[in-house]
């Protein structure tokens, strides 16, 4: 929870102190082109750290993943049955990304940011589910 607002507060940050460049074009004729948005100093510092604290959790996470496969696989067979379980692990983690990022788009309507909107109703349903399942998850 504490990743997603971070990267949502993060996005809404850059999004609104992000300076807009001036339209070029020199005279009639001249197809006017807006200048992309110049991104301060700051607002890279801020997207490095929150990609540098993704990373570190990414990585943490992956290895108490594989600590748990290595527990609960067979010794004889251990490399091919941990190979599998994270092919698994890896393919449920993948197929929500497809099937959100479309949804964003959906639910752009009115002037409201979608990646915010979906980003709070997963927010929401993970939260909902964690206090569904705490006692599962907690043993």
């Amino acid at each position: 929870v504490a990743m997603k607002l971070a990267f949502s507060a993060t996005v809404w940050w850059v999004a609104h102190n992000a300076s807009v460049g001036s339209e070029q074009g020199s005279g009639e004729g001249d197809a006017k082109k807006v200048a992309a948005p110049e991104i301060s100093i700051l607002s890279w510092a801020f997207i490095l750290a929150a990609f540098g604290v993704q990373q570190v959790v990414m990585n943490v996470m992956f290895v108490s993943q594989m600590a748990f496969f290595a527990k609960v696989s067979e010794p004889r067979i251990g490399g091919t049955y941990m190979t599998l379980l994270n092919t698994i692990a890896n393919l449920g983690a993948k197929w929500p990304s497809t099937l959100v990022l479309p949804m964003i788009d959906v639910a752009s309507f009115g002037g409201a940011d979608g990646y915010h909107i979906i980003n709070v109703a997963c927010t929401v349903v993970g939260v909902l589910w964690y206090l569904a399942m705490r006692q599962s998850v907690e043993e």
